[in-house]
């Protein structure tokens, strides 16, 4: 019988977010820089999240949140995969003198970031550093990160202690309880593992518990989580399968069965369940019921490994049940989508080694109407693009060229920007220069020097008039002046009529005229020389303004005309500093798609190998019951 117990030895999930918190809840915003960066984080635009939150820090304008934003800058380095970066700036933040609350957040982070790194001795002794002080979701956070370490340097009774209890309450707390059972199960502890996958198997799925700001920024591979029932139902059929697996492996069937049966149909587990399920039939001396969920089984993709096994299961079951002919049948069927298979390898093989995998990845990676877009070549690719992806390194691999995608995208734009950038300053630099003349006159221009002259002569009659010595009317008004031009031809008209006429009340009507005024003159003068007084301070204020703007244009002037250097300067300093960051992200999409070809074209060869295995004990089937058809038939006969 063939039995393949595939997840006997099931590492440890992490499926939830191995998340940067620095905030439980969002704390109240004082700082519109702030929170324009997290309303990128909100949107999931963690490159640019990252770029507003460095451009804030750098103006200053982070005072107001102490260490908060470096803690959530760390976190998006490693949702970005930069646990360099993100363990050096942690490294900082601990340099300071920071609240205790900080303090623990800190550490759990370099922890996380130590374990991206797989340092599990420096993430252990960062783990140890962290206080009493973080909340709820943080602190069993922390507990699983503990179990993880351990489990991963064969510390399983540690591994027990640390994954020990949990509240319930947070989204960390089902899978604490899984790598729990994990680490009882590589305890030797078998029952009391089996004993809490049940548990977990078969929970009742709660509400997922409130979210806080940085929730929301990545799983510990760079995917967007979000905690919902989906990962919940995620993870009991990953607990059920577990289960499942180690009752068939310990001889009871019928409760493997019943733990299989509970998986969905359409979860990520279901055909790895549904094989479960017909060997657990067929321990149980049932190989009849093995038949369906392994028929079931054999009509989907045979890019799954189950699929390519089933094809043995079947023929074996039948078999068993005397149906030789339907074995017969089936052996000749699975012989011929293993050959199938092999060809279609082959085929993708080849296309991967002439560089066709990018572009069926690009035709996948494409949002609109990625199906119809593919080539046959590009369609073959994708059918097998689950077996590649099922393969983590290929994951991370991919996700990195993804992200050196994104990266040349943004330095495109911003060479298209540097293009833009050049153009504005060769317009402003030809505006200036053609108000260049003006300026020129206006700074050369007499029109200030004939203005404090003119200053200077008003000054000298104020002077004048206020002198007792000075001129009668000195300081009259117009009116004043005009009145006086008229009684002075009153006067000579008075003479001349004089001569024939006796005009002496006109004489006296013209002095009491005169008189009026010389009063009015006279009374009035105090009060007009204060105004003419502080008329010119306001005047001598007027031109100290128009000489302090002169020099400042004079300044301005010379600003300009080094400020321009100075832009283009910097302007081709950014242009050669593009070039070379283009350069080298070119280099390293290669390396990638080198590596990404590679580990493609080692993953297919794999599948080959395990093909053929399949492909000669399917051929020694087909013969061994072709020989015992034919020595029944010759006993027969």
């Amino acid at each position: 019988m063939i039995t393949r117990l595939l997840l006997l030895f099931l590492p440890m999930l992490w499926l939830s977010c191995v998340s940067a918190k620095v905030l439980d809840k969002p704390a109240e915003l004082r700082d519109l820089y702030y929170g324009e960066a997290l309303y990128q984080l909100y949107q999931q635009n963690h490159f640019t999240a990252i770029v507003h939150l460095l451009a804030a820090k750098q103006q200053g304008h982070m005072a107001a949140y102490d260490e908060e934003p470096d803690l959530l800058l760390g976190g998006l380095y490693l949702a970005y995969g930069m646990p360099d970066a993100a363990q050096q700036l942690f490294d900082d933040v601990l340099t300071t003198d920071v609240a205790p609350s900080i303090h623990d957040r800190a550490w759990l982070q370099l922890a996380k970031a130590r374990y991206r790194l797989e340092q599990p001795a420096a993430a252990t002794a960062a783990v140890s550093h962290v206080g009493n002080t973080l909340p709820l979701e943080a602190a069993e956070e922390r507990q699983v990160l503990e179990g993880l370490i351990d489990l991963e340097q064969g510390h399983y009774a540690a591994a027990i202690e640390a994954l020990g209890t949990f509240s319930g309450e947070s989204e960390w707390s089902p899978y604490g309880e899984y790598n729990r059972a994990i680490a009882l199960m590589r305890d030797g502890q078998t029952a009391a593992g089996l004993k809490l996958l049940e548990t977990i198997g078969t929970s009742e799925l709660g509400s997922a518990p409130p979210r806080g700001v940085i929730d929301i920024i990545t799983s510990f591979w760079g995917d967007p989580v979000y905690q919902d029932q989906r990962e919940m139902k995620a993870l009991k059929d990953r607990a059920n399968l577990v289960r499942g697996y180690l009752l068939l492996e310990a001889g009871r069937p019928a409760e493997a069965r019943a733990a299989l049966e509970k998986i969905r149909a359409k979860g990520m587990d279901a055909n790895q369940a549904l094989l479960g399920i017909g060997w657990a039939a067929l321990e149980d001396d049932k190989p009849s019921e093995a038949l369906p969920p392994w028929q079931m089984l054999a009509r989907r993709d045979a890019s799954d490994q189950t699929v390519l096994e089933v094809m043995l299961a079947i023929p074996y079951a039948l078999s068993s049940l005397g149906d030789d002919e339907q074995a017969l049948q089936y052996y000749g069927e699975g012989i011929g989508r293993y050959n199938d298979e092999l060809e279609r390898l082959d085929q993708a093989i080849a296309d991967i080694r002439q560089g066709l995998l990018l572009d069926a990845l690009a035709t996948r990676l494409d949002e609109t109407n990625p199906d119809e877009q593919a080539s046959a070549e590009g369609h073959r690719l994708l059918s097998l693009l689950p077996l590649l992806l099922s393969r983590n390194r290929f994951q991370n691999t991919l996700q990195d060229y993804r992200d050196v995608l994104h990266l040349e995208s943004n330095l495109d734009d911003w060479q298209q920007k540097i293009g833009d950038y050049q153009a504005m300053l060769a317009v402003r630099q030809a505006a200036y220069e053609a108000k260049q003349p003006l300026v020129q006159a206006k700074l050369q221009g007499t029109e200030l020097t004939d203005l404090q002259a003119r200053r200077d002569h008003l000054k000298q009659r104020l002077d004048e008039a206020g002198s007792p010595d000075g001129p009668l009317f000195g300081l009259a008004s117009s009116e004043e002046k005009a009145l006086l031009q008229r009684l002075d031809r009153v006067d000579a008209l008075i003479e001349r009529i004089g001569e024939r006429e006796d005009v002496s009340e006109q004489r006296k009507t013209a002095r009491f005229l005169r008189g009026i005024l010389v009063w009015r003159d006279v009374t009035d003068f105090p009060a007009r020389h204060w105004r003419a007084l502080q008329d010119l301070e306001e005047l001598d204020l007027a031109l100290t303004q128009m000489m302090q703007q002169q020099v400042a244009l004079q300044q301005a002037q010379q600003a300009t005309q080094g400020g321009f250097g100075h832009y283009a300067s910097d302007i081709s300093r950014l242009e050669a500093r593009l070039d070379n960051l283009t350069a080298e992200s070119s280099k390293l999409r290669q390396a990638l798609i080198q590596q990404l070809q590679d580990m493609a074209t080692a993953t297919l060869q794999d599948r080959k190998r395990l093909i053929s295995d399949y492909l000669v004990q399917a051929r020694f089937g087909l013969a061994t019951l072709l020989d015992r058809n034919s020595v029944e038939g010759g006993a027969g006969e």
